[in-house]
């Protein structure tokens, strides 16, 4: 027992000595993985580190590669700008966060005529006003933009000197004068100004440029600009009070009329001649536009026509002084009109009555109406309103006024004339039926019958209704050219032109059995024009009485006419008009030309203060064109110049050119006016100097 107890002694021991040893692997195991564990972190850390480091190197070296997410947007160096109409101003911009080295700027302005900008940027003021610069950049199929505010002021003309207007003062002792000063050229700044005396004893002279006489004698007053670069000066005298000394006017104060006048209104314009001891003090009055307001030699402006007008008053001496005055319209628009009789009306046939209508307010300025009929077979309007019932039926009656053609309308029905009884006719009017009532009755049946056939009779003759339509027939002589002339009763839109030589003619060759032809009741007039909406001359002597085989020429040359002609239904003072339409192509020039290629189409006089203005207007048939006009003052009334080119002792003669030898021309002569003379006649020539006939007029 004893030995294996020592055995198991021994293995015992054996088993502590290694657990030992294994204690001691395992402690230097662990402390190899740690230093392995350590080293792998802090090869992590530094590839993670070097990573970084490349990468910020190659953001640095390539942006591209770090942008591809980035938005460009644009930086303008000014978000407004403010400058004068002709001065520059250069823009930038940058460009952040661009793919591009060297991004491209297209530039624009929103507004060119008010500010331009060019490929570079520079912002040129072309007129007052503002607009937007805009700077656009593209990249790939996106564009970016910003802008500029540009607000581009007028530009100030730099004065390149400055005037006293006056000369050689004389300004009574304790008096006062204002000093006129010009400045060049007109549209210049006036520049901040300096006023001095050489002599304050004598005058003193205020800021302002008020110069007040202190004592006798002389001095000299000068006005400078702030910078010195311009400068005048006047003499000045002061003078005792009274004395036999000629004062000259200085200056007019006007005064008054601020608020305007009314067209057809007067009101005196008020005015002070300085000094007030001025030896001559009277004035001379003219207005700049005597169509808008007129003035008389008192200072009393009449409104003529709204608008503005300056009036002028200059003194002996020359001194001006004016005052814009504005002429308000006093017109009062028409709202409405209606008709009194009521929407609706019978009538018998034959019968006549007059409309009754209201316009409102009551004192509208314009109450000309005119009148119109849906079928003037049926009813017929004159233009007094008078309705005569023509023929059974319904027609609508309008009246329209001539200020916002305003309109109301009446429904019209026409009741026919009723039959007889006694004869059963259906044609018999009952004026017949009552007639034949009154005969005899052994004869009654015989003379219904009669009655009734010339009833019939009466009809048949009497086919045309009474109406503006069938008043009249005409012919022309323009159907043998081709395409025909047509002369339209409609308008000058189903008008076609006369353009053979011949002078255009209209005959008339039938007249309406109803229409009253005795003692000059049926007449015609004919207006002219160079355009459609320009008729406005009657030509053809006026007024023509009008019979069957009347002729009408049409020799005011190229152009438009309008033909009416007046009439009355016979027995009644119902009144009948139409009007024709005519245009005149013509492609040679009538004899009364001369065989000029150039036509006189128009002329009209009047006076407009000192000047006599003539208006005048021409036409040119062969392409040659319009070189000028001659005129010719005639001391009489009547007659035609004989002789353009020299004057007279009865004429004033004169020409005035013309530009660019147009077809047609218009030109305003302006002549002295001379009271003695009456009668202007006006003539055109072409550029080979060819003569038209001369068109005269009187004036007064």
């Amino acid at each position: 027992m004893y030995t294996d107890y020592t055995d198991e002694e021994e293995t015992n021991d054996s088993y502590y000595d290694d657990s030992d040893n294994n204690n001691n692997f395992d402690k230097e195991k662990i402390k190899k993985i740690a230093f392995f564990v350590i080293a792998f972190v802090i090869f992590v850390i530094l590839v993670i580190v070097l990573a970084k480091s490349c990468s910020r190197g190659k953001t640095n070296d390539n942006s591209s590669t770090n942008n591809n997410s980035l938005v460009p947007s644009l930086a303008i160096s000014r978000p407004n700008i403010s400058i004068k109409v002709n001065e520059n101003f250069e823009l930038f911009v940058d460009v952040i966060n661009s793919k591009s080295k060297n991004p491209v700027i297209t530039w624009w302005s929103e507004d060119t005529k008010i500010a331009a900008v060019s490929d570079d940027g520079v912002v040129t003021g072309i007129s007052e006003g503002t607009t937007n610069v805009v700077a656009v950049y593209l990249e790939g199929k996106k564009a970016y933009s910003t802008k500029c505010a540009v607000t581009v002021s007028k530009s100030q003309t730099a004065a390149t000197a400055i005037d006293i207007e006056q000369e050689n003062i004389a300004i009574p002792k304790n008096q006062k004068v204002l000093l006129q000063i010009k400045v060049t050229p007109e549209n210049a700044e006036m520049p901040k100004l300096i006023f001095e005396s050489e002599n304050s004893n004598v005058a003193l002279v205020s800021d302002d440029g008020y110069v007040t006489a202190v004592s006798t004698g002389f001095t000299t007053v000068r006005v400078k600009s702030e910078d010195g670069k311009l400068s005048d000066s006047v003499s000045v005298r002061v003078i005792e009070t009274g004395g036999s000394t000629v004062i000259n006017p200085v200056a007019i104060n006007i005064m008054g009329l601020t608020n305007g006048i009314s067209v057809g209104t007067s009101a005196k314009i008020n005015y002070e001649v300085l000094p007030s001891n001025a030896t001559n003090k009277n004035v001379t009055w003219a207005s700049t536009n005597s169509n808008i307001a007129r003035v008389d030699s008192s200072g009393t402006v009449t409104g003529v026509s709204a608008g503005k007008a300056t009036i002028v008053a200059t003194t002996s001496n020359g001194i001006t002084a004016q005052i814009e005055v504005n002429v308000n319209s006093n017109k009062v628009a028409v709202q409405s009109v209606q008709i009194n009789n009521g929407t609706s009306l019978n009538m018998n046939q034959g019968g006549t009555t007059k409309l009754s209508y209201t316009i409102s307010p009551s004192n509208a300025t314009n109450k000309n109406v005119t009148f119109t009929t849906s079928d003037s077979r049926i009813v017929y309007v004159d233009s007094n309103g008078v309705m005569a019932a023509l023929s059974a039926g319904n027609a609508v009656v309008t009246v329209k006024t001539e200020d916002g053609n305003k309109t109301s309308a009446i429904n019209v029905t026409v009741l026919g004339q009723q039959s007889s009884g006694s004869s059963g006719s259906t044609s018999q009017p009952s004026g017949s039926t009552g007639s034949s009532s009154g005969s005899s009755s052994s004869s009654g049946s015989s003379s219904s019958s009669s009655s009734s056939s010339s009833s019939s009779s009466t009809d048949t003759s009497s086919s045309k209704a009474c109406d503006s339509q069938s008043m009249v027939t005409i012919s022309h002589n323009g159907k043998s050219q081709s395409p025909k002339a047509v002369v339209s009763s409609i308008s000058f839109g189903n008008a076609t032109a006369f353009t053979a030589s011949t002078t255009p003619i209209i005959t008339v060759d039938e007249i309406n059995n109803c229409i009253d032809t005795a003692n000059g009741r049926l007449l015609y007039k004919v207006y002219y024009g160079t355009t459609e909406s320009s008729i406005s001359s009657r030509v053809n002597g006026g007024d023509g009485q009008i019979k069957k085989g009347t002729q009408i020429s049409l020799n005011n040359g190229n152009g438009y006419y309008k033909i009416t002609i007046n009439g009355y239904i016979t027995g009644s003072l119902i009144a009948i008009n139409k009007t024709y339409y005519a245009i005149v192509k013509r492609t040679t020039t009538s004899s009364s030309s001369s065989s000029a290629n150039v036509y006189m189409t128009g002329l009209s006089a009047k006076i407009n203060g000192s000047n006599l203005v003539l208006t005048a207007s021409a036409s040119n048939i062969g392409g040659v064109g319009i070189k000028g006009f001659k005129y010719c003052l005639m001391k009489t009334t009547s007659g035609t110049c004989t002789n353009f080119d020299t004057p007279t002792s009865t004429t004033k003669v004169g020409m005035y050119a013309v530009s660019g030898y147009p077809l047609t021309a218009s030109k305003t002569l302006n002549v002295v006016y001379d009271k003695s003379y009456k009668r202007a006649c006006v003539l055109a020539y072409d550029k080979n100097n060819k003569r038209s006939s001369a068109r005269c007029v009187n004036y007064s």
